[in-house]
């Protein structure tokens, strides 16, 4: 167990497209949400066998929305409660509208090395249609703000496949991207979650998203820029300046064990996938009452782990180890798809060679499909 991930699910507004456990308008909640996520991290660490984190991702949610006097503290209590691999990854979510170059300043002071921004879009009419609250140059500001208060390690997240969008507007946006100080860029297609106002907006046939073929279009342009701009597409949405890869999420990619502390945060530790209450202030009164905030646990049969492995690990632009595959689950890919693979394989949107089963371009463009056909 080397990776641990908090979950603070306050932001200043809800997105339109937003299906995570997020709240806005819970100022009265801070404090006491602080307290019980500290406490929780006490707990944890105290039951965990000793190990030494190489991540730690803090999520939400936007947590730089919380004040920064009560941030601190819980890095504080992570840096107490845990001990901390000498080249750790402590990544932070954070919107341009939440941060300021002294904040900013502070959180890097308190080990903070990687900071990700929630940019989506640089253009005014599509952060509104979202439901963003910061403008174009606020984001410009933001990730040089983060630049100049000594994070190395800075990314980005751009959506695509926006209501009305085409393939101009997105290339200005990945274009605007690369010129900025990031050495990260998360490049994700716009997806219709049920629960969002967006859903609710496209049954009533209010919401029109781009044709296929200009989806497409924007995903070549989102490889060809960033290819020209040194970032290296390392897994589908994802891309990044060489040893600038987010670990984290890897770890999340190779289907290996993590710890989940915050109201909704998932862990997945010794085959058992458990989540926490998801409401925060049931979260809240059941670490004050001293009882676990687990609200539901899945056992993990070896296939089910097997088939997870293999359907996370072909986000990856290298695929699944093969050899790790075999030594983890004693199971043979082709023995246990049979004729599917060689079906995949003969539309040209799966491969293997001797050492890794993979996506090919084609299937990295149709991947829910592919995926759907590996579940």
């Amino acid at each position: 167990m080397d990776s641990l991930y908090i979950h603070i699910p306050f932001c200043r507004s809800k997105c339109h497209y937003c299906s995570f456990v997020s709240q806005a308008g819970q100022e009265s909640l801070y404090h006491r949400y602080t307290m019980a996520l500290i406490q929780e991290i006490k707990i944890r660490a105290e039951k965990i066998e000793p190990c030494r984190l190489k991540t730690i991702f803090i999520g939400g949610g936007t947590p730089t929305t919380v004040p920064l006097e009560l941030l601190s503290q819980v890095i504080e209590s992570i840096n107490h409660s845990f001990t901390l691999a000498g080249d750790v990854e402590f990544s932070l979510e954070a919107n341009p509208e939440s941060v300021e170059y002294e904040g900013l300043k502070r959180l890097r002071q308190l080990g903070i090395n990687r900071i990700s921004f929630g940019v989506q879009s640089f253009n005014g009419a599509y952060l509104k249609q979202l439901g963003r609250v910061h403008s174009g140059i606020m984001a410009c500001e933001a990730v040089v703000s983060a630049a100049k208060a000594g994070f190395g390690k800075i990314s980005l997240d751009l959506m695509y496949g926006l209501p009305g969008q085409e393939p101009k507007d997105h290339r200005h946006n990945v274009e605007q991207a690369v010129n900025l100080p990031i050495t990260h860029l998360s490049i994700y297609e716009l997806l219709i979650e049920e629960n969002t106002p967006f859903f609710t907006a496209q049954r009533k046939g209010f919401l029109h998203l781009p044709p296929e073929e200009s989806v497409v279009a924007m995903d070549e342009i989102s490889f060809d820029i960033c290819q020209k701009a040194g970032l290296t597409r390392y897994e589908i949405s994802n891309f990044a300046r060489p040893g600038h890869e987010c670990h984290h999420n890897i770890t999340y990619w190779q289907n290996r064990e993590y710890m989940g502390v915050g109201a909704a945060a998932v862990s997945y530790e010794n085959g058992v996938r458990s989540k926490n209450s998801v409401e925060t202030v049931e979260y809240c009164q059941l670490i004050e009452s001293g009882q676990t905030a687990t609200w539901e646990k899945e056992q993990l049969s070896k296939e089910k782990s097997f088939k997870e492995t293999i359907i996370l690990g072909l986000r990856m632009i290298k695929g699944v180890e093969i050899q790790a595959l075999v030594s983890r689950y004693q199971i043979d890919f082709k023995d246990f798809y049979g004729g599917m693979l060689g079906e995949l394989k003969e539309k040209n949107l799966l491969n293997w060679n001797k050492t890794h089963l993979y996506l090919t371009p084609l299937g990295l463009q149709f991947a829910n499909q592919v995926m759907a056909d590996l579940v």
